[in-house]
C-alpha cells in the first residue's frame, strides 16, 4: 500500500494543522502560568527499586513515557522517540545506520537498556542500536537517570532505560499503517511505510498476545547527481509472542525475533567511485519469568548474527564481507522479604556471553577481527527499603560482581526520599558505579583503511571504569530541580594513536585518567483542563580532568517544551507540539568540529474517527534542520522535514 503525502492538498491540510497547534500552544501557556490546581499522574514503576510504587513515591527518580505518549508521538522505534526528548541525546553509530543513546552526559555504554528487566546491553554488545528497538509491543518506558549499578550491575552507572512490554488485558485485535515522506525526496513515494498489528486471545489460565511490525524504507537521496545516498533502503521487522498465565505463581514467557536488511549506495572516500554497503542483521531471544509473593525467577537467552557487505571499488559483486555472531544467557533469582517497616530483596545472577567476527576480503584471505571469545560473571545483590517515618524512606543496596577477566567489584548505593510538605519532597542518592570493558573494546580489529582511511583496534590492557555518583532532587509540585555529579575514573574512549601506515588514521580504545560530569535538570509539568504542558531544561559540564578538554558530543545546554491539547469527548482530537533546543557542542578531539545550536519541532495530530478507527498525521522536523555532515559530525537529522499520515484499527472483543 502506498500513500502519497506530498500533494498540494495534503500539504495545505498539514499547514492548517501547524497553525492550529501554534494557536493551541499559546492558549495553553497563558492559563498554565496562573495559579490552578494541578492534576498529577501517578503511574506505577518498578525500575527504580524493583518494587511496584508510583513514580512520585519512588525514592529514586523515574521518568515514565506511557503508551498514550508513544502513540501520540507516532514513533516506530526507540530512536525516533528519543530524537528530541530533552536530557537524552542520540549518538550516530560510527559506520552504521543506527544510533545509541546518551543520558546526563554519560555515553551509551554507561546507560543500561532493558526489556522487562532483562539487560539488552551485554559484555559482548554494550552499544545498543536504538533504531533496532521497535515500540509496537511496548506499554511504557521507564527512565532512571541515577547510578543503578547496585541494582543492575555493570553498564548501569549512567542510568537505566527499561522497555516494559504490553500486557494483554483481554481479547483484542489491532492493525495500523503509517506512511512518511521526506520533503527533500521527490522521486520515491513514500519514503517509509510502517505496518504494525497485534492479536491477543485467551488461553487456559491467561492470555496469549502476538505483536508484529514491518517497515519498508525507500531510502533518501537529496543529491541525485552524486553516487552517494543519504539514508539506506530496505526493510526492518519485529515479531513478539507473549504468554501470560496467572495462578498462585504467575508465569510469563516472551519470544522475540527482529531484524533488518538495509542497503546504502555510496562513493569511495578517495576515488569517488560508486560503491554500496549492505547490512543484514537478526536477533532472537527468549525470556521466562515466574513470579510469586516471595520469589521471582528470570531466565533469558539470546542469539544474534549479521552480515555486512561492501562493494569498495564499484565492482559488480561485493568484495568485502564481515560476519558476526553473538550469544548470551542468564539466570536470575530474587527473594522478596517484608518485615515491619522494612522491604528487602536478596538476589543472585549468573550470566555468560560470547562474540566472534570474521572479515573476508576479495584480495586477501579471511581473518578474525574478533576471535571467538566468551566471558562469565556471577553477581549477588541485596537491598533494603526502610520506611523510617511517614515522611522518610531510606534505601540501602550493595552488589558484588565477579567477572572472569577482572575479578570482584563492589557497588554500594544509598538513596532517600523525604516529604517536606504535602506537595514538596526531596530525593537524594549516593553510590559507586562500575563497568567492565566489553569484548569488543578488548579484542576488536576493524580495518576500514582502504575505504575510509582509518582503523579501530581493541586494547586487552583496558581497566574497568569506576565512578562516584551523587544526585539531589527537590520537587515542589509541579516543578523539579535536580543536581547530578559523576566522578569517573579510567573512562574508556576511542582515541587516535600512532600509525605506521601513511594516510591511515588509527584509533584505539584507551583509558583516560579521570573525567568529571555534572549538571542541572529543571523540569515542570502542568495540566489544566484539556491542556497539558511540560518543560525541561538541562545545563551540562563534562571534562577530562587530565587535559582539561571538554568531552565531545555533550551539549552545554538543552531545552524542551511539549504541549498536548485534547478536544472533544465522543470523537477525541489530540494536537501535540514538541520543541527541542540543543545548545553548542562539538565532535572530534581537542574541541574540533563545533556544532551550532539548533531547534527541532515536531507537530502531530490524532483523531478518533469512530470507537475503533483512529487517524494520525504529523510533521516531523518542522524547522527543516538538516545535518551538513550527514550525521557523522553533528546530531542533526539527516532527512530534513518529513510528513506522515496513518490510520489504525483497534477492536477489543
Amino acid at each position: 500500500m502506498s500513500v502519497v503525502v506530498n500533494t498540494p492538498r495534503t500539504i495545505l491540510c498539514l499547514n492548517a494543522l501547524t497553525l492550529s497547534l501554534s494557536v493551541g500552544l499559546v492558549s495553553a501557556l497563558v492559563p498554565a502560568l496562573a495559579l490552578a490546581e494541578s492534576v498529577a499522574l501517578q503511574p506505577l514503576v518498578v525500575t527504580g527499586t524493583l518494587s511496584e510504587v508510583t513514580a512520585e513515591d519512588s525514592p529514586v527518580a523515574v521518568r515514565v513515557i506511557d503508551r498514550a505518549t508513544l502513540e501520540s508521538t507516532q514513533a516506530v522505534t526507540l530512536e525516533e522517540l528519543l530524537a528530541d526528548l530533552p536530557g537524552l541525546q542520540l549518538k550516530q553509530t560510527h559506520g552504521q545506520t543506527g544510533s545509541s543513546v546518551m543520558l546526563n552526559g554519560l555515553s551509551e555504554k554507561h546507560v543500561l537498556i532493558m526489556r522487562d528487566g532483562v539487560p539488552l546491553n551485554q559484555v559482548n554488545e554494550s552499544t545498543i542500536d536504538t533504531r533496532s528497538l521497535r515500540l509496537a509491543d511496548i506499554e511504557r518506558i521507564e527512565v532512571v537517570s541515577a547510578n543503578a549499578s547496585a541494582l543492575y550491575g555493570s553498564a548501569a552507572m549512567g542510568g537505566v532505560i527499561n522497555l516494559i512490554s504490553r500486557e494483554p488485558q483481554g481479547p483484542e485485535f489491532e492493525i495500523g499503517v503509517n506512511a512518511r515522506q521526506y520533503e527533500a525526496e521527490t522521486e520515491r513515494l513514500p519514503s517509509q511505510v510502517d505496518w504494525a498489528g497485534r492479536v491477543a486471545v485467551p488461553i487456559p489460565g491467561g492470555y496469549s498476545a502476538t505483536t508484529w511490525s514491518l517497515t519498508q524504507d525507500a531510502g533518501l537521496d537529496k543529491a541525485p547527481e552524486t553516487w552517494a545516498e543519504d539514508l539506506p533502503n530496505g526493510i526492518g521487522w519485529s515479531l513478539a509472542q507473549r504468554f501470560d498465565v496467572y495462578a498462585q505463581r504467575d508465569h510469563r514467557l516472551g519470544l522475540n525475533w527482529s531484524g533488518s536488511d538495509l542497503t546504502k549506495p555510496g562513493a569511495h572516500a578517495v576515488t569517488g567511485n560508486p560503491n554500496r554497503n549492505s547490512v543484514t542483521e537478526q536477533r532472537v531471544s527468549a525470556q521466562y519469568q515466574a513470579t510469586s509473593e516471595r520469589l521471582d525467577v528470570i531466565a533469558s537467552a539470546g542469539l544474534g548474527w549479521g552480515v555486512s557487505e561492501q562493494d569498495k571499488l564499484g565492482s559488480e559483486g561485493m568484495d568485502l564481507r564481515r560476519e558476526y555472531a553473538l550469544w548470551n544467557t542468564a539466570l536470575e533469582g530474587r527473594w522478596n522479604l517484608t518485615q515491619g517497616m522494612h522491604e528487602a530483596v536478596l538476589g543472585g545472577k549468573v550470566s555468560a556471553a560470547g562474540l566472534e567476527q570474521e572479515k573476508s576480503d576479495l584480495n586477501a584471505p579471511s581473518e578474525d577481527e574478533i576471535a571467538p571469545v566468551d566471558q562469565q560473571s556471577l553477581e549477588l545483590f541485596a537491598q533494603d527499603s526502610w520506611f523510617a517515618t511517614d515522611r522518610l524512606e531510606l534505601v540501602g543496596g550493595l552488589r558484588g560482581h565477579w567477572d572472569e577477566a577482572y575479578g570482584l567489584h563492589w557497588a554500594p548505593n544509598l538513596a532517600s526520599r523525604f516529604d517536606v510538605t504535602t506537595n514538596s519532597y526531596v530525593r537524594a542518592s549516593l553510590g559507586l558505579g562500575y563497568r567492565v570493558p566489553d569484548l569488543k573494546e578488548r579484542y576488536y580489529q576493524f580495518d576500514h583503511s582502504q575505504l575510509h582511511g582509518y582503523r579501530v583496534t581493541g586494547n586487552s590492557e583496558l581497566e574497568p571504569e569506576t565512578s562516584v555518583a551523587v544526585q539531589l532532587e527537590w520537587v515542589i509540585d509541579p516543578v523539579s530541580l535536580e543536581l547530578f555529579y559523576r566522578d569517573i575514573e579510567q573512562l574508556i574512549v576511542t582515541a587516535e594513536t600512532e600509525s605506521d601506515e601513511p594516510g591511515v588514521t588509527v584509533y584505539q580504545y584507551q583509558n583516560i585518567d579521570r573525567a568529571e560530569v555534572y549538571g542541572v535538570n529543571l523540569s515542570a509539568e502542568h495540566r489544566l483542563g484539556a491542556h497539558q504542558v511540560s518543560a525541561h531544561a538541562q545545563w551540562l559540564h563534562a571534562v577530562a580532568l587530565a587535559t582539561g578538554d571538554r568531552l565531545a558530543q555533550r551539549p552545554e545546554y538543552t531545552f524542551g517544551l511539549t504541549h498536548e491539547w485534547a478536544l472533544g469527548e465522543q470523537r477525541p482530537l489530540t494536537l501535540r507540539t514538541q520543541i527541542a533546543y540543543t545548545g553548542p557542542q562539538f565532535y572530534g578531539e581537542d574541541e574540533t568540529l563545533p556544532v551550532d545550536p539548533y531547534t527541532l519541532v515536531d507537530l502531530s495530530l490524532s483523531y478518533q474517527l469512530t470507537p475503533v478507527w483512529t487517524l494520525t498525521s504529523a510533521i516531523n522536523n518542522f524547522t527543516d534542520e538538516i545535518s551538513p555532515s550527514n550525521g557523522t559530525a553533528d546530531g542533526l537529522p539527516i532527512g530534513g522535514r518529513q510528513y506522515a499520515l496513518g490510520i489504525r484499527y483497534r477492536h477489543p472483543f
